[in-house]
Parts: C-alpha cells; sequence; structure tokens
C-alpha cells in the first residue's frame, strides 16, 4: 500500500463549525477552513487504515501495568488544623471557596449555584470537579 488514499467527502467549514458548536466552541471562518484540512488529513489516515490488510494480525492488548500500585489506606494527617487556622476562609474542617464563573449564561440559569457567588466546600486537599 504506497499510494495515498483520500476519505470520502471533504469537512466543509460549515461541517466544523456544526462540531464546534455541538461542544460549545466558537470558530471563525479562517480557523474554521483551517480544522477542516486538519480533520480531512486525519480521516484520510483512517482511511489508508483501512485499505490495509490485517488478516492474521492479532489485536493489540496491553499487559499489566508497570506502575507499583500500594493499598489505599486512609493515614492521619497531623498538620491538618494548623493549615485549616491559615485559611482566609473556613467553615468547620472545610475550606470556602468561592465559584468559579463559566460565563454570562450559566449566571443566568444557575442562580443559586454556579456564578451567584456563594462559596463551595471542599475539604482540605481536595480538588474541585468544577
Amino acid at each position: 500500500m504506497h499510494g495515498r488514499s483520500e476519505p470520502e467527502g471533504i469537512v466543509s467549514p460549515e461541517e466544523v463549525r456544526r462540531i464546534a458548536a455541538l461542544i460549545q466552541l466558537e470558530v471563525g471562518d479562517d480557523e474554521a477552513e483551517d480544522l477542516g484540512r486538519h480533520f480531512q488529513k486525519i480521516l484520510g489516515y483512517f482511511a489508508r487504515l483501512r485499505e490495509m490488510d490485517l488478516e492474521g494480525v492479532e489485536p493489540f492488548t496491553p499487559g499489566e501495568p508497570s506502575i507499583a500500585l500500594r493499598e489505599d489506606v486512609e493515614t492521619p494527617w497531623e498538620e491538618r488544623g494548623e493549615v485549616l487556622d491559615r485559611a482566609p476562609f473556613r467553615e468547620g474542617d472545610f475550606f470556602r471557596v468561592p465559584r468559579m464563573e463559566r460565563d454570562e449564561e450559566s449566571r443566568r440559569e444557575g442562580e443559586g449555584r454556579a456564578g451567584s457567588g456563594e462559596g463551595g466546600h471542599l475539604p482540605p486537599g481536595s480538588c474541585s470537579a468544577d
């Protein structure tokens, strides 16, 4: 297989903007054209893979993880109180942190949630998924 295979169809700027809208991204005209060409190349690679003769080739399955895992054991944290005492905002055994504002629409939709200015509660050492 030495020939170059092009995928069927072309990824138009309109198609790029439609896909971008699905994942809530804004894409300008120049960007949509560049991304369309980039997507077209990616689809070309998949077309080339489809042409390959894989008869008798076993699927690749990764082996055991090479990372040594440890037992998940709760351990006391001696400095916890000291760290909480230094926190600018504390509520019991938690840090009080401001919510992150996402955008204007989130503020309108999320009264009492994102963008409301109300604090959230995170235990020390935790990360928010917001």
